[in-house]
């Protein structure tokens, strides 16, 4: 009690340790103090706030550092956020990732606090609208995964673009549904709006050996996919890399994209180059997506052709391929339009009413074990 009044008042050694999640279930009051956040911490709203009752809200701030609430943000914006994230909103600002020029990157801790809280309390992390954000090199940890059953998770672009320099072989963002490593597949993601670009390392178009094991983005064992809306251009590598547990096949939509120069790249051995999307262990669709590639070998083979470097434009199959349809997309300049590989599997899969051009093959069926459905697709030599 202050003054005859009851409050619940924050006070400084409550709040004091790094590293933590603070878990604000009830009304706190300032009481127009100041309180420092340590390093490392998040501030989860679970139905409370922070708030003063003396004096000016907005002067009555809270010190953040490389908290869920960065900076120095008054009780005004606190208020605001606390609000949000009750209804399990994040924006990635929030976690210091900020706009910034291509040679001040984000750094690693920044972008893998993001996606670890996404993946721990579910909801909905976005960007900034319209916003240029620059990823180095392996700024994300190989594989965050939940520790959460039942979690859905969606990644709200809003037009912004990550920049990224694609100098070695590197998965940008690599996410995982299940729980703790192991094969439980708990988690679901929607991907909506978000652009990525790799142009920074793409200047004079020339092949990068080792880059068929470059991911813009990768998903691995998500109980439901969806990436709608997206663009990736200019990068060395694959675009999309969608894959099911070893158990049970992920329900993917992939539909909406455009992917414009992802490829020109070799490896050895089966992986002979970049992807457009690869989607194994998976049922579901993809469609209406365009998927341009510009990129040629340049050199002229034995049979006096100039043959493409790009390797496939949609990659699918393996043995727990499910009632995949891909359907309505236009794919130019790969070797292979479309790969599907079937193997053992009793399920229809569906290909229809695809535009195929300037590509070195349109369609290869790959040990087909199961009724493939090929249906009005159209052929052009350029």
């Amino acid at each position: 009690t202050v003054n005859g009044v009851r409050k619940n008042i924050l006070t400084q050694d409550m709040i004091n340790d790094a590293n933590t999640v603070y878990e604000i279930r009830y009304d706190f009051d300032l009481n127009g103090a100041k309180i420092k956040i340590k390093e490392g911490c998040t501030l989860l709203f679970t139905g409370g706030r922070i708030f003063s009752s003396v004096g000016d809200n907005s002067s009555c701030n809270i010190k953040y550092q490389n908290t869920l609430l960065m900076g120095e943000v008054n009780l005004g914006v606190a208020a605001e956020r606390s609000s949000k994230l009750a209804n399990k909103e994040y924006c990635i600002d929030w976690f210091g990732i900020n706009e910034r020029t291509a040679d001040d990157v984000n750094s690693m801790y920044d972008w893998s606090v993001a996606f670890i809280h996404l993946l721990k309390y579910g909801g909905t992390l976005y960007f900034t609208p319209n916003k240029k954000y620059y990823l180095h090199v392996r700024s994300i940890p190989d594989q965050q995964t939940t520790d959460s059953d039942n979690v859905y998770c969606k990644i709200q672009g809003n037009g912004a673009t990550i920049y990224f320099d694609n100098k070695t072989p590197s998965n940008y963002i690599w996410l995982s549904g299940t729980k703790n490593n192991n094969e439980k597949e708990c988690a679901s993601i929607e991907i909506s709006g978000l652009n990525w670009n790799g142009s920074l390392a793409n200047e004079g178009r020339k092949p990068v050996e080792g880059r068929n094991d470059t991911y813009a983005l990768k998903l691995e064992s998500f109980v439901n996919v969806k990436i709608e809306n997206c663009t990736v251009t200019d990068m060395y590598g694959t675009a999309f890399n969608i894959s099911g547990s070893n158990q049970t096949p992920v329900n993917a939509i992939i539909q909406n994209n455009t992917l414009i120069n992802v490829g020109d790249c070799y490896g050895e051995g089966s992986s002979a180059g970049g992807v457009g999307i690869r989607l194994y262990k998976a049922q579901g669709i993809i469609a209406n997506n365009y998927i341009h590639n510009n990129f040629l070998d340049g050199e002229i083979s034995t049979d006096g052709n100039i043959h493409r470097r790009n390797w496939i434009g949609i990659n699918c199959g393996e043995n727990k391929a499910k009632n995949i349809i891909i359907e309505n997309n236009n794919i130019y300049g790969y070797d292979r339009a479309i790969h599907l590989e079937v193997v053992s599997n009793t399920y229809p899969q569906t290909i229809r009413n695809n535009y195929i051009s300037g590509c070195d093959i349109g369609i290869v069926i790959w040990n087909a074990g199961s009724c493939i459905n090929i249906q009005q697709n159209t052929f052009m030599n350029t």
